[in-house]
Order: structure tokens, then sequence, then C-alpha cells
């Protein structure tokens, strides 16, 4: 149909940041005003989350699809992984997004700001502020913007200058 599909992916909702997740989507349902649903995969406790998507007014937008052994057809399905996750130290959840050609929303934590520039490869949001996934809300990317991202995302098209830019970073953070 026309709604527009999140993916949220974890074994652990509640270090991925499932809940912020949920408290932005009660915002978005009221601001935003475009159908939507949010596509939860993996496995974990879904009791409280579902009960938090009921009080919050969601719980008809959000599916748990479980565990599978093939991500990849819901990274098909999908329009945008959200990932608000307070810790990872390299998100293979969000790199296969974005070898998908998805459009990711994460956290600004863990490894994803050395592997990933704001507003150019990823948007990479301060943790628990669910008003700042609103705001990417106000003007969901496109399936086009989205591919143009990519193809002018070092980590594409040049990857030993993404080696390169990696190396000058940590470089640069050496005591000296």
């Amino acid at each position: 149909g026309d709604e527009f599909v999140i993916l949220f992916v974890s074994n652990n909702f509640r270090m991925k940041g499932l809940n912020y997740l949920i408290r932005a989507l009660d915002k978005i349902k009221k601001e935003v005003h475009h159908p939507f649903k949010l596509l939860v995969l993996g496995r974990d406790r879904k009791g409280p989350y579902i009960r938090l998507a009921k009080k919050m007014g969601v719980s008809e937008e959000i599916v748990f699809a479980g565990l599978t052994d093939e991500p990849e057809k819901y990274y098909g399905a999908a329009d945008l992984l959200v990932h608000p996750t307070f810790y990872d130290a390299c998100s293979r959840a969000v790199l296969e997004a974005m070898a998908s050609g998805l459009c990711v929303v994460s956290t600004n934590v863990g490894g994803l700001p050395y592997l990933l520039d704001h507003e150019k490869d990823a948007l990479l949001l301060p943790t628990d502020d669910a008003s700042e996934v609103v705001r990417c809300w106000h003007r969901p990317p496109t399936a086009a913007e989205c591919q143009r991202r990519l193809r002018r995302s070092l980590a594409f098209q040049r990857p030993n200058e993404t080696v390169e830019r990696l190396d000058r970073r940590r470089i640069a953070q050496l005591p000296q």
C-alpha cells in the first residue's frame, strides 16, 4: 500500500532503543499524518513493547515479525531503518540496511560516528531524543534521495578513501 515502512532489527530491544522508537512513533502519528508501519525484526521479549505501543496509541502500526533466516527480504520491503541504539561497536543492521539501499536513522554512539558522516551517509541523532526522530519525519526521504545519498557515500563508491578517512580520524585521536 501507501504506507511508509520503518524497519527495526535487533535481538536486544532494550539496548537498541525500541522503547524510544515507539515513543517517537506516537509523535510521528500526531504530527506527520502519513500512514506508516514499524516492522520489528528479531527475537526478544515483545510483551513490554506491545503494552507500551498500546499505551502510546500506535499498536496498530507495529508488526513483530520475529527472527528470520532471510533478513534481506525485510530490508527490501522497508523504506527506512531506524536504529536508536545506546551502544553498538559496529552495527550489522545499519551496514546491511545501507547495502540494501535503505536510508538509515541511528544514534551517534559506538562505532557508527567513526564509520558514517551525519547527514551524508546516515542521520546520526543523539540517544533517547524522540523529538529528533520526529524532526526527520517532517520530510521522509524518498527512495530516489536514498539512492543519491548512497551513490555519494564514500563507503560505497570509493572504499580506499573511506579507509584513509577512518585512519586519519584514528590518528587524530591518538595522544600526542
